[in-house]
This record gives structure tokens, sequence and C-alpha cells, in this order.
């Protein structure tokens, strides 16, 4: 075989490597994009109206058990008799 022979598929192979890594490369630049979002959407979070919505869930959830338990206790109360 002639160094011209062999140097078209070692250059179809070095293209094919070219191309996968800079199809990686892409994947990382979109992943990294999408990171910077989710942090700088974390990052900007309003703290007060958070925490607002945190002790609204809280009490909501404190309801529910409370009513839970009373019902609970009620059809309990129901079955002895």
């Amino acid at each position: 075989m002639s160094i011209e022979g062999t140097a078209a598929p070692t250059r179809a192979t070095i293209g094919g490597r070219v191309t996968r890594l800079q199809d990686r490369s892409d994947q990382i630049d979109s992943l990294t994009t999408g990171a910077k979002t989710l942090v700088s959407g974390i990052e900007d979070v309003d703290l007060t109206t958070a925490i607002s919505q945190f002790v609204q869930l809280q009490t909501a959830l404190q309801a529910a058990l409370a009513v839970g338990n009373k019902l609970q206790t009620s059809v309990l109360d129901f079955l002895q008799l």
C-alpha cells in the first residue's frame, strides 16, 4: 500500500473523531448553560416570598393532620359503640 492509500482512511478516522469530539463539546456547552440557568433561578429566589409560602403550606399541613386525627378518633369511637 502506498502512503496515499493509507492517508485517506486515516483522514476519515480522524475526521470522525473530530466530529464526535465537537458533538461532545456542544453537549457540554449546552449542559453548562442549563446548569448556570438553574443556579441563577435558585439564587434569584425572593426569600421573603419563599418563607411566606413555606409557612402557609406548613400551616395547611398541620391543619390537615389535625382534621385527620379527629376523624380517625371519631370513627374509632363510632366503631366501639
